[in-house]
């Protein structure tokens, strides 16, 4: 077979998930440290920082300083808190660094693409990263979050 029939075939793909999967999962942590602080459930904190979320800052219908100030609204805080806050649930990403370099590896073996709901202001604080994959989709710049398949298609 040819090169160029070679670079026709359809190559396998892999799609994989930030938040959890390449991204350690802070929110855990952050709701045990905050409901403790503000003496509520952890899942009145979650319920607090995330719902509405699907439907607006996911999708891109609201930017995130909005949605950090509904947030700070929920929970009662004041800026530093607020920022705080932030930093505990967004800092700086700890990546798996094993899974991304096997993700790396894979390149020109099969497509990779990293697929993530994720809020506006995420992709400048994963940049650093996503150039590994082949190309990254973010429910927020796509207007569409998983599990809606639309936004595995891209």
């Amino acid at each position: 077979m040819s090169t160029a029939a070679r670079a026709r075939e359809p190559r396998p793909a892999l799609l994989i998930d930030l938040g959890g999967v390449l991204v350690a999962d802070k929110l855990p942590a952050a709701a045990a440290k905050w409901s403790a602080r503000l003496g509520i459930t952890e899942r009145d904190f979650v319920t607090a920082v995330y719902a509405g979320n699907d439907t607006e800052v996911l999708v891109g219908r609201m930017s995130g300083p909005a949605w950090w100030s509904v947030v700070r609204d929920r929970l009662a805080l004041d800026a530093d808190g607020l920022a705080e806050l932030r930093h505990d649930l967004a800092g700086e990403p700890v990546w798996d660094r094993a899974l991304l370099d096997a993700v790396a590896g894979l390149r020109g073996r099969a497509r990779t693409a990293f697929v993530s709901n994720a809020w506006p202001d995420a992709r400048p604080n994963l940049a650093p990263s996503l150039s590994v994959a082949d190309v990254a989709v973010l429910s927020c710049e796509v207007g569409y979050a998983k599990p809606d398949p639309r936004i595995s298609l891209l």
